[in-house]
């Protein structure tokens, strides 16, 4: 039961959201230039912390758009495209 609860917790990006935050605190700790730049720590966090969400909203609309005209094969071809064609993935 406890391994479930664990794994349920991870699930939820709670598990990587402590890493994220102390390394954006690390990097503007020691790049932040002026005292405003250390006051947008936060709105920094929650930029990227909101792209898990918007991106698995973006990905379930694209599915249900995609699913009733081809199937899932239609979406599996257009994920792989998307992967292939994205510069930071290439080679990987």
């Amino acid at each position: 039961m406890a391994l479930v609860l664990m794994r349920t917790v991870a699930g939820l990006d709670y598990a990587e959201m402590a890493v994220n935050a102390t390394y954006l605190f690390e990097v503007y700790a020691t790049t932040a230039a002026t005292p405003a730049q250390l006051r947008r720590r936060g709105l920094t966090y929650l930029l990227v912390q909101s792209g898990w969400p918007v991106g698995a909203a973006v990905a379930a609309g694209s599915v249900a758009l995609l699913l009733p005209i081809g199937g899932w094969e239609l979406c599996f071809v257009v994920a792989a495209c998307r992967r292939s064609s994205s510069p930071g993935l290439r080679g990987s």
